[in-house]
């Protein structure tokens, strides 16, 4: 995926995989049903990561490419 025009800043990207195709992270009792990740692959327990564990620096005119590990 390309994101490009960003301003100089902190981002994090959160992903899943909707396997079922109906544009909703699913969950039963609040367990994820579906893949998903975080950028720097950040550890979730009990719901999402800090920001501050997930976010990536992207600087001005610059790329970045990231790993996102799905669990």
């Amino acid at each position: 995926m390309l994101i490009d025009d960003l301003e100089e800043s902190n981002y994090a990207i959160a992903i899943f995989h909707d396997k079922n195709s109906n544009d909703k992270f699913d969950t039963f009792f609040s367990i994820p049903k579906e893949k998903f990740g975080f950028s720097n692959n950040a550890r979730v327990f009990l719901g999402p990561p800090k920001f501050e564990d997930a976010s990536i620096f992207v600087g001005q005119n610059s790329i970045v490419e990231i790993m996102i590990e799905l669990r």
